[in-house]
């Protein structure tokens, strides 16, 4: 159960039991310490009375209310499981480099310029993708990203989502891929890493060890004027979400290998 359903419970528990208490006190003080009058202690434990009733039966309420909470969250959550967040991509769980380092059978990337992964300063992730594929004869690297020959479009998206720099980012990352490929096919796993390029990319998506058991993809949406590091992200597992998972997998990857994409050196 959520943490602030269970806050109110323990709240309500709380007064409950201070009014219990000090209800029980006053009329202890009034029955055999108070009023010599027959009377009125007998009046009060009538009230003393109607107060343990009216807190066993509030107490009751609680607890029948609390388990049906409990049951009705546990079938929501069975139909519809929780998807993981992250506020801001930067320096999260989510990060590019911490979603390779788990993938053990393939990465599939699509973004509109993965100028975060071709152009990264220390050459980390190239190193690790390489070695991923060198040391396990199965593991494949796919890539798609934007064409930088749509001017048009490059300079919309530039204009209405990012920086002025996109058009620039996007012909660095598809020279620097081009290096990664033409490097992969020296070393014989060129037909292991795929990059193509469609006129337009506008969402990012991370699917790592697609055809597996354990398949997840990242999902970062591209809003308006919100840089790549400060943008929100929900990480979707196959085995919890399979037709959000396949609806998004099966799109892109029929995309990556329809006559729209084009391969990284095409003109």
């Amino acid at each position: 159960m959520p943490r602030k359903y269970l806050k109110s419970y323990k709240i309500d528990e709380i007064f409950l039991i201070l009014f219990i208490v000090l209800s029980a006190l006053y009329a202890f003080y009034d029955i055999f310490l108070g009023s010599k009058n027959l009377l009125e202690k007998q009046i009060n434990v009538i009230i003393l009375g109607i107060i343990c009733l009216f807190s066993l039966s509030y107490v009751s309420f609680l607890v029948y209310t609390r388990d049906a909470h409990i049951t009705l969250l546990s079938a929501v959550n069975k139909q519809y499981p929780y998807v993981t967040f992250a506020k801001n991509i930067k320096n999260s769980e989510f990060e590019f480099i911490n979603m390779a380092r788990t993938a053990t059978s393939s990465i599939f990337v699509v973004g509109p310029n993965l100028n975060f992964i071709a152009n990264e300063k220390n050459g980390e992730i190239k190193e690790l993708l390489f070695k991923k594929m060198n040391d396990n004869k199965q593991f494949e690297v796919k890539m798609l990203l934007s064409n930088p020959k749509q001017k048009g479009i490059c300079e919309a998206i530039s204009k209405s989502t990012f920086t002025e720099s996109f058009e620039n980012e996007l012909k660095d990352a598809v020279a620097s891929l081009s290096d990664w490929k033409h490097e992969a096919d020296t070393n014989g796993i060129g037909s292991r890493f795929n990059v193509r390029k469609a006129d337009i990319i506008t969402l990012s998506l991370v699917f790592i060890d697609e055809n597996t058991s354990n398949a997840s993809v990242l999902v970062t949406p591209i809003p308006v004027n919100i840089e790549s590091r400060a943008r929100s992200c929900f990480f979707i597992q196959k085995h919890m979400h399979a037709d959000v998972f396949d609806k998004y997998y099966n799109a892109y990857l029929d995309f990556f290998h329809s006559i729209k994409t084009k391969d990284i050196d095409e003109l």
